[in-house]
């Protein structure tokens, strides 16, 4: 998920890089004696979540400011998170992890690839090898669809589920599979994603201004108001996919990114449309999407971020913990800023 950030000179305002530290710092006094933190509920879903999710979000900034300080006590509680999702309360041998309680156990392809993200940068930086392996065992236990290229979930007992119907967490999904290729030379594993990459076109349901965040038309239109909410989410998604292999998204797929910037440019950034902001991070996703597509936007990435710090971060809590009614799912998000140059705030 990361990039190296820049090291912050200027001597006016706050820099992005701080903002990271501080809140790092704050979320390892939450840190619990098994590893985990604090679980959120979904934001706006209200489910009741486990909490892997949170941990994988936290043990990925945690991996990162290991990365930039080389000492201190990050590395050492990343490693703790991370034995906790794969601990016997998180994941079953031969089954995906459990990130909530009650409906769809799994939650569906993006549970699973945000814990993913976490252990394959574990593996990484670490240089711990149980944790790419475990991630390719749970890439591979997911059924592909070669004749439609999708990724289908799977269910709390590791069986079939049918396919998932939601772009981002397709794309999300592929991005770490590609990755856990990668790192691990899986062939089954990169024939898939390879073959989700290529197929993607046919599901990007494109109107001028924003991609449909359903593949199912008839969904979409019994729930037409997740589109604009997610849209970054899902262009951060194709931007991490990119950053992983340059010619892996079809020009198709890419040529709509830019209508989708102007519109989140003119709709998106003084507006609160819902799923927005207070619980995916907007700012900070649409300015690593400009920043890796090395786009022209009216409104430039550090006004992004800068946003999304004056809407929801909270400064005596050093957390994303304002303006929000889920503080513990949006402040793990933090980990999202990290692939960012270190901007002035």
């Amino acid at each position: 998920m990361f990039m190296s950030l820049m090291v912050c000179v200027r001597n006016t305002g706050m820099c992005l890089s701080g903002i990271l530290a501080e809140s790092a710092n704050a979320a390892i006094k939450l840190q619990r004696s098994d590893g985990s933190f604090p679980s959120g509920h979904n934001g706006p879903w209200n489910d009741v979540e486990t909490p892997i999710r949170t941990t994988s979000n936290w043990a990925n900034l945690l991996l990162y400011m290991h990365g930039q300080d080389g000492g201190g006590p990050y590395r050492g509680a990343a490693a703790q998170a991370l034995e906790f999702v794969l601990g016997p309360s998180c994941k079953e041998a031969g089954r995906p992890f459990r990130c909530r309680e009650g409906r769809d156990p799994p939650n569906g392809l993006i549970g699973q690839a945000w814990a993913l993200d976490a252990l394959l940068e574990g593996s990484a930086r670490l240089r711990e090898k149980r944790y790419l392996r475990a991630a390719e065992d749970v890439v591979l236990l997911h059924q592909f669809d070669e004749k439609r290229g999708l990724w289908h979930n799977a269910g709390i007992d590791g069986l079939d589920a049918g396919a998932n119907n939601t772009l981002n967490q397709q794309v999300w999904f592929a991005y770490v599979a590609q990755k856990a290729w990668r790192m691990g030379g899986n062939e089954t594993i990169r024939l898939r994603a390879e073959s989700f990459f290529r197929r993607l076109k046919d599901h990007v349901r494109f109107d001028g201004k924003t991609i449909a965040h359903h593949i199912n038309p008839v969904t979409e239109i019994l729930m037409p108001r997740q589109s604009d909410g997610y849209l970054s989410f899902l262009l951060l998604g194709l931007a991490m996919a990119h950053r992983e292999d340059a010619g892996l998204i079809e020009e198709r797929v890419l040529d709509c990114i830019p209508a989708c910037l102007a519109h989140l440019n003119k709709s998106v950034f003084q507006g609160s449309p819902d799923y927005a902001w207070s619980y995916n991070p907007t700012g900070f996703e649409v300015a690593q999407v400009i920043e890796e597509f090395g786009l022209e936007s009216e409104i430039g990435p550090e006004r992004w971020a800068a946003e999304q710090i004056k809407r929801t971060y909270d400064f005596g809590k050093s957390m994303l913990a304002k303006g929000t009614d889920d503080p513990e799912t949006l402040s793990s998000r933090i980990c999202e800023a990290s692939g960012l140059p270190d901007y002035e705030i």
